[in-house]
């Protein structure tokens, strides 16, 4: 699988034909034919990096493709579009990892005190 701003770069690929292209796209269409002002892609088209592209960007993308039917969005058919695991707007290569309470999953537990370091001295050698 690759990565959300691969996956950008190998839509426009896809949708203006070759990399010399993509360099000289003015990103003023989509592939589906529909006239925008700046495709959401356009800073990311050449797949260099220029910031991490927000996946919920690709569901805007997706969204617009999908003349703004989130139901479509979920139901798309294009299996094969570079960015079709990225439109529900989540990152499949980062399920599990996230924000529980302002604390990253993968954190807790890792900072919570150990008992015996509250215990006096004479104690710890008990405890021990």
């Amino acid at each position: 699988m690759s990565t959300p701003l691969s996956s950008i770069h190998l839509t426009c690929k896809e949708c203006i034909g070759s990399s010399h292209a993509v360099k000289n796209c003015g990103g003023d269409r989509l592939k589906n034919g529909s006239s925008i002002i700046v495709c959401p892609f356009f800073p990311y088209r050449l797949g260099h990096k220029c910031g991490k592209p927000s996946v919920k960007l690709i569901r805007s993308y997706c969204k617009t493709c999908m003349n703004g039917d989130l139901a479509l969005v979920r139901d798309c058919p294009s299996v094969n579009c570079p960015v079709f695991s990225y439109r529900m707007g989540k990152n499949p290569k980062r399920k599990g990892i996230g924000r529980v309470g302002g604390v990253t999953k993968n954190h807790i537990g890792r900072f919570q005190p150990n008992p015996t370091d509250y215990l006096e001295s004479s104690d710890q050698s008990a405890a021990i």
